[in-house]
């Protein structure tokens, strides 16, 4: 996760948002657990979904405008 954020870090930069103008914020850890055709699963989570807030901080509205275009599914 914490690589996912740098390259994020690292490609709005090119932006002019610096990385004290990008803020993360876990949301939501849901634990995903294991299951099978016939019923039987694990009580221990094999992984977990993470959800996160990203807000940056920005001064010009095309850069506003490129981020909701272009960081789509990043």
């Amino acid at each position: 996760m914490s690589k996912k954020i740098d390259s994020l870090i690292g490609q709005v930069k090119k932006l002019d948002i610096e990385p004290k103008d990008v803020l993360t914020e876990v949301i939501a850890l849901d634990p995903i657990f294991a299951t099978s055709l016939n019923g039987s699963g694990s009580s221990e989570p094999i992984g977990y979904k993470i959800t996160e807030n990203i807000t940056f901080k920005v001064l010009n509205f095309k850069t506003i405008r490129y981020l909701a275009k272009n960081m789509h599914g990043f």
